[in-house]
């Protein structure tokens, strides 16, 4: 229970964090995702070993109070079980969507860094046309340059 409330308190942190920290944010919170896969598998595993050893439920559950007694908290562990299972699903589910994200955020970065430098290169060829003879080609550097933003 406790490893799962840490990964799931690491994965809310990991989208509040800010731009600088988030890289230390992910790693700490995949890091809690794995140790809870850990714990809630071995709980899992543990806990289909023991509904092995008993048999089956249906056999010895009527037999006395204290049975269905018992019955009853190996169904109630199950459960909390498979609800531990939803939770670390559920926090890798979070991590996976904050890894997309920081994907595009930086693919969006990268284009308008590109933009803005064609934007930059257009008003300078914009600027200096202004000064070519119209009966001409533009001179051989701008042609260039022209070339060049229009590749871009």
């Amino acid at each position: 229970d406790a490893a799962v409330a840490r990964a799931k308190d690491l994965g809310a942190e990991l989208l509040e964090a800010d731009a600088a920290a988030a890289g230390a944010a992910l790693e700490k919170a995949k890091m809690a995702d794995r140790e809870s896969q850990a714990l809630v598998r071995a709980a899992r595993q543990e806990l289909e070993m023991r509904l092995k050893a008993l048999g089956p439920l249906e056999d010895w559950a009527e037999t006395s109070p204290q049975a269905k007694q018992s019955n009853s908290e190996v169904l109630r562990t199950k459960v909390r079980v498979a609800k531990l299972e939803e939770e670390v699903l559920t926090n890798q589910r979070r991590i996976r969507e904050y890894e997309e994200k920081a994907v595009v955020q930086r693919s969006l970065s990268e284009v308008s860094k590109t933009v803005a430098a064609c934007e930059e290169e257009a008003e300078k060829l914009t600027n200096s046309s202004k000064a070519w003879p119209k009966d001409r080609k533009p001179p051989s550097d701008e042609e260039k340059s022209l070339a060049a933003a229009q590749s871009q």
